[in-house]
Parts: C-alpha cells; structure tokens; sequence
C-alpha cells in the first residue's frame, strides 16, 4: 500500500510540474507577445530599411517588387516604368526585394507591407518572384541572427513546422532530422517572444538600417555588374544542356507552400491589388510551384526559367552567376517582364500559365 501510494504521490507531482511548466511557458509567450507588440519593430538589415521607406511613401508607388535577391538585383524600377510608360501604362514602382527572402519570411514580409499600406486605392499590382518554401536556416537567416529571429511569430514558425514534418529536405537541404529542423524553428519563437536585446536596441542611436538599399534613383534595385568566373560558366553550360531535356525538369511539389500562397495571393487582394507571379531565369532542374488562380484571371504568372524560350537571359555575358542576372541581363529581363505585364493588362490579365501543374 505505501509503495503505491508513493508511486501515485510521485506520478501526481511529475504531472503537476509538466502542467506547471506549460502554464509557465505560456505565460513567457503571452507576455512577451504582448511586450513585442508595444516595442518598435526590430532593425533588421535591409528589412527594416526598405519598409521604412515604403511607410514614408506609402502613397508614392502603385507597383511593388517583392521577393529574394532576384528581385533586389534583377527589376529594375527606372526601366520598369519606362518601358510600361511606352506600352501605355504609366506605373511609378519600388524594388522592396531582399537577399534570400523566400517563404516563410517572405509571408511575414508581406504581412508589414499591407500593414504600412492598408487599402490603398493606388497600388494596382504586387509582382513576387518564385521560390521554395525553406525549411532550414542558412547563412543570411542563421539560428542566432536577428534576420532568422524577426520572423518567427506562431503563425510562421507553425508554417515551417508543418513543411518540415511534410518533407525536410523538400528546398533541397541535406538534412533529414526533423528534431533538429523543429527545435531550431521552436527555439527562434522563443528567441522572438522573449524579446532579447530589445530593451538594449531601444538605448542605440536611431538611424542604424541599411539606408543604402534604397535611393531615389534606384528605388531599392541593387544590381551587379559583373561577369561570371570561367570555371562558374563551364559548370554553368554543363547545367543548361540538362535543363534543355524536359524529362530533366520536374515541379517541386510542396503542399505548405501551397496553402502558403493561396493565402499570399489573399493577403494581395485584400489591398485592392493584384498579384503577378515571376519564375526568374535560374539554373535548376526544378521548377517552381505555379500558384492557382483565384478567380479565373489572377494571380498571373510569367515563366522565365527556360533557356529554350528565353536563351538571351542564360548567355553567360548576362549573368553574374548561374542564378543571377548581371546589369546588362537585368535591364534585358526587367524589359521583358513589362512587355509582358503590359500585355497581359491589355488582354485583361487572363495569362494565367497552367502548363506546369
């Protein structure tokens, strides 16, 4: 008898503490959610810089380029408008594009855009380029940086959670320990909600972001004006010749990123604008995940990634990588996306590219 009642008195206290470590937690996130929402926004490199400047001209712009650094080194908005402009389609547009931002980040981003803007009656269209959804951190998002951190709300960090069960090596990753992947998302949240060094970034001099990837000029374009290395160009040629097999080219399936962008395409329309869908001009066997219309006509989708059909954009003259457009191909491909925003305006933008699905 006395063994089991100590049994159940020790089955009773370990129980109690879980339900007492829970409610801790919890109460830590709550709090801290509470105070994230009274403290300014992070300054996060790059991030901060430009969604300082689109709140200082919110009503300045009726198009924007969002997206990874095949936005923020590939659009160019001076020749964007020009070449709408000629087409009959006036537009004043801003490059809002960041090194590696791709879903889940990318969502949370766009979350702050249509926050700053509201419904704004003069943006008309949102033009995103296509990427996987990421499931581990990488360089510019390691575990301990404020870049990985910003983003990791509940809603992001469940969405990577849910895409690392689905597939952890679905972005090409080489891991395959989904403990790892999921503490290391968990971990950030709570790096997020605990506020860490918030209170310190408070006492800094204000003024700390990247003002250098936005000017009046270029409006946030940031291009390279480079030529590839020989030894990148011949690994470069040996990859095109496989991407001109269409056997060798295969859609990533992903169904996060699925839902991810339905509910990105949502988030556009709620702004009054339309979204536009790019599949740059990269070097990969995989393709990209085509978002589904939504209402018959939108979101559009542009498919550049084939060396078939658009061979001047993978002329190594043009690229300063194999993923990347120099000066020269940015200004070429930023000229093609007009004509063919442009011509999907004219035809009523019914352009919708199902032929991947």
């Amino acid at each position: 008898m006395k063994a089991a009642y100590l049994k159940t008195t020790r089955n009773a206290a370990v129980v109690c503490g879980l339900r007492n470590s829970v409610i801790f937690v919890l109460s830590l996130i709550v709090a801290g959610m509470g105070i994230d929402w009274l403290l300014p926004e992070q300054d996060v490199p790059t991030v901060t810089a430009k969604l300082a400047w689109l709140a200082a001209h919110r009503d300045a712009y009726d198009v924007l380029f969002i997206g990874s650094s095949r936005v923020r080194r590939q659009i160019s908005p001076a020749v964007f408008d020009a070449t709408m402009a000629a087409r009959g389609f006036p537009t004043c547009s801003v490059n809002l594009g960041v090194d590696a931002m791709t879903f889940p980040e990318l969502g949370y981003l766009l979350d702050r855009v249509v926050e700053i803007l509201g419904k704004q009656p003069r943006l008309r269209m949102i033009v995103t380029d296509l990427n996987p959804l990421r499931r581990e951190l990488y360089p510019v998002n390691a575990e301990q940086s404020l870049r990985a951190i910003y983003w990791h709300d509940f809603h992001y960090t469940m969405e990577a959670c849910r895409a690392v069960l689905r597939d952890p090596k679905a972005n090409g990753g080489p891991s395959t320990n989904y403990g790892e992947l999921l503490a290391a998302h968990l971990n950030l949240m709570m790096r997020r909600y605990c506020n860490l060094g918030r209170c310190y970034a408070l006492l800094q001099a204000p003024g700390k972001s990247d003002v250098t990837s936005i000017d009046e000029k270029d409006r946030g374009y940031f291009p390279v004006d480079e030529l590839m290395k020989p030894a990148e160009a011949l690994v470069f040629d040996e990859k095109l010749a496989a991407m001109k097999i269409p056997e060798n080219r295969r859609v990533r399936q992903d169904p996060v990123l699925e839902v991810a962008l339905e509910r990105f395409v949502k988030k556009i329309e709620s702004t009054g604008a339309h979204a536009f869908f790019v599949a740059p001009p990269v070097a990969a066997l995989g393709r990209s995940l085509l978002p589904r219309a939504t209402d018959g006509s939108h979101p559009v989708t542009f498919e550049f990634d084939d060396p078939v059909l658009y061979e001047s954009l993978y002329a190594p003259a043009k690229r300063y990588d194999a993923q990347h457009l120099n000066l020269t191909g940015s200004t070429e491909f930023t000229q093609l996306l007009a004509n063919r925003i442009a011509d999907s305006l004219e035809q009523g933008a019914t352009e919708v590219q199902p032929s991947r699905r």
